[in-house]
C-alpha cells in the first residue's frame, strides 16, 4: 500500500479498509485494483482476497472474478457448496435455532427484527418462515 493510501485510509468495516478519495468513499481492495488495471471496475467484478485476509490488500493478492464465482467461493468457505451442489442452508441450523426463529414470528416479530436478533441474513429467516409456514400458524411449537 503507498503511502498517499495510507494517510486516506479512514475506516475498517466488516474487515474491509474503507478509504475516502475526493469526499467519496470506496474499499481499498476495489480501488487498488482499479488503479493497478488503470480503469473502472464492472458492477459485476468483484475483488476476492486470495488468501482470505480481508484487509491484505497487496495485489498479488487480489483477484478479479465475476459475482457467481465469488458467492461460489465464500459458498464452499461456509461449507454450502460440495461436489458442484449447493447445499440447503436449512441443514446448518439446529433445531434450537430454527425453534427460536419460530418463536419469535409466533411473537409476531418482523422478519427483519428476527434477522437483526439472531444475526442471519433476511433471505435466511425468510425462507425458515416459508419452511414452517404451519407450525408457525399451529400451536405445535
Amino acid at each position: 500500500m503507498n503511502k498517499n493510501l495510507k494517510e486516506k485510509a479512514i475506516k475498517i468495516q466488516w474487515n474491509y479498509r474503507e478509504i475516502k478519495i475526493e469526499w467519496k468513499r470506496k474499499y481499498a481492495h476495489r480501488y487498488i485494483m482499479e488503479k493497478h488495471l488503470w480503469r473502472k471496475l464492472l458492477d459485476d467484478e468483484h475483488i476476492h482476497h486470495k488468501n482470505w485476509i480481508k484487509n491484505d490488500n497487496r495485489i498479488k493478492n487480489l483477484e478479479i472474478i465475476s459475482r457467481k464465482e465469488h458467492c461460489k467461493h465464500h459458498a464452499i468457505e461456509n461449507g454450502l457448496w460440495k461436489d458442484r451442489k449447493w447445499i440447503s442452508p436449512k441443514n446448518k441450523k439446529t433445531k434450537e435455532e430454527i425453534y427460536m426463529i419460530i418463536k419469535l414470528r409466533k411473537k409476531w416479530y418482523l422478519l427483519k427484527e428476527i434477522s437483526k436478533e439472531l444475526w442471519y441474513s433476511y433471505v435466511t429467516i425468510q425462507k425458515y418462515c416459508n419452511l414452517y409456514f404451519k407450525e408457525i400458524l399451529c400451536e405445535k411449537i
